[in-house]
């Protein structure tokens, strides 16, 4: 008696029509490298390590991928795995590692038993797929776009398309990748990819009226059906299984999606931006490197980490993303211990205020009873603090200035009312985005002042002058170029 089992397979087409080469970049289709080694074995055991390495210019997003080994997998670290049929797995991400960006690298580890089977290739089997209209609900209130999830699993790396004759601009949780006549799409910003079940995710714009013809899509997995046939009483020679594919369906591939672009062979690997970056920060300050907090890796780690964040905000405010980077990784890589304890100070500051207020709101004869607050050591009313190391008094000069041009959202701030300060203060030291988005905010002041409105076609004097603005002084403006002309390189 004939056995059927139906099951869902993971297959992408455009990626498996791609020729891919283990070992080498691709002219189209996601550019990789895949490796795998058996790090030990023991009786029918084996311990395997798998790699893959991100070589092309975009992101290998919610990378998921099949694999054929003879072994079964007993235990796997870094991944999920799921058992198709007999030899044939599929390998998602485990969340945390859903990304992989240009130039990183995600290890997987497992246990097998059974034959010694190493992989020597992989089929990534991600898909671009829209979600039903039944699974996920949209509403506007309040310049807000709150999108919910409906269905009975995770939507995972969502990306949403929609009509608006208003000219959209997004503050918070999302970055236009493509705008066509009044047509936009809407990227997630990486934390928030996943929406979970009767979960939500907010987008918020500057203003907004009304939306439509509201699309979302996933890239997740994409479920096809294998056939697996069984026979029975096979014999020795005819005992391996048939295991037919159905077709992927046409029109899955959407156009804004960059995943199948071709890659520019001059651009330069991670490996060489941090690198180049090394030797030219070196090349500036031969002894900060000695006291500086992080290394050159760790602040480009940081600098990547929020790339959709500078690009966004850089599109916003029509300024080259590469001065958010390059004034960003060099405020990161000349942080030192003096920072630390200055932030240490600012911070008494605000807890000596708030108790000072306490006391003082208190009654004569309650104030009798009490001990006044001390007055900490060291304290001080200010500090350059967060990743982009900006003053609350900087940072509410540029809001301000920036908030009544209707530049940007928000509220006015108060510098003399150090509640106010503090507000700003904090913000900038706790919120990475935040901090992130105002070392934008402080170039495009600067620009403002200096009467430049496009920054994107400014001479090179004039990206050094604002840079230079940044800091306050000449040779800052020329660091930042140099580390500038090494991000651009990166980017193309």
């Amino acid at each position: 008696m004939k056995k059927k089992a139906r099951m869902l397979v993971v297959l992408l087409l455009f990626l498996l029509n791609a020729c891919i080469v283990y070992g080498k970049n691709q002219e189209d289709g996601l550019c990789y490298e895949f490796n795998a080694v058996v790090v030990s074995c023991w009786e029918d055991k084996q311990q395997i390590q798998m790699s893959i390495t991100n070589t092309g210019k975009y992101s290998i997003e919610n990378w998921a991928f099949c694999v054929n080994m003879k072994t079964e997998i007993l235990n796997i670290w870094n991944a999920e795995e799921e058992k198709l049929a007999d030899g044939v797995y599929c390998i998602k991400n485990a969340g945390y590692n859903q990304d992989i960006m240009p130039g990183e690298t995600v290890e997987i580890g497992l246990i097998a038993k059974g034959d010694f089977d190493v992989p020597q290739t992989i089929n990534f089997v991600m898909a671009v797929q829209e979600v039903p209209e039944s699974e996920f609900q949209y509403k506007i209130s309040d310049n807000k776009i709150v999108i919910t999830n409906c269905s009975e699993s995770t939507l995972e790396d969502w990306i949403m398309n929609f009509e608006s004759e208003d000219s959209v601009r997004i503050l918070e949780g999302g970055e236009i990748v493509q705008k066509d006549n009044n047509t936009y799409t809407i990227k997630n910003l990486g934390y928030n990819a996943n929406i979970d079940t009767k979960g939500q995710c907010t987008i918020s714009l500057e203003s907004i009226k009304t939306i439509s013809v509201v699309k979302l899509y996933q890239i997740a997995i994409h479920d096809m059906i294998i056939e697996e046939e069984a026979i029975d009483e096979p014999e020795e020679d005819e005992s391996e299984e048939s295991i037919k594919i159905e077709e992927v369906e046409e029109g899955m591939e959407l156009e804004f999606y960059p995943m199948l672009k071709a890659t520019n062979k001059n651009r330069l690997s991670k490996g060489q931006l941090i690198s180049k970056l090394d030797k030219e920060f070196a090349k500036r300050f031969p002894k900060k490197k000695n006291f500086a907090k992080r290394t050159t890796k760790k602040c480009v780690d940081i600098v990547l980490q929020y790339d959709a964040i500078i690009t966004n905000v850089a599109k916003i405010l029509n300024l080259p993303k590469e001065m958010v980077q390059s004034v960003l990784f060099r405020e990161l890589a000349c942080v030192n211990l003096l920072d630390d304890i200055a932030d240490g100070a600012v911070t008494n500051y605000y807890a000596y205020k708030a108790q000072l207020e306490i006391y003082m709101n208190k009654s004569w004869h309650q104030q009798i009873l009490m001990t006044p607050p001390a007055v900490p050591v060291p304290m001080r009313k200010d500090s350059s603090t967060g990743l982009g190391q900006i003053f609350a008094k900087t940072a509410i000069l540029t809001n301000n200035y920036l908030y009544i041009r209707r530049i940007i959202g928000g509220q006015k701030y108060d510098y003399q009312d150090w509640k106010s300060r503090r507000k700003m203060w904090f913000a900038l030291k706790d919120n990475n985005i935040y901090n992130v988005r105002f070392v934008a905010y402080v170039l495009k002041y600067e620009a403002c002042k200096l009467g430049i409105s496009n920054i994107n076609k400014a001479k090179v004097s004039s990206l050094k002058k604002i840079m230079a603005k940044y800091n306050g002084e000449d040779s800052y403006g020329e660091d930042c170029y140099e580390y500038f002309k090494i991000f651009k390189q990166y980017n193309n």
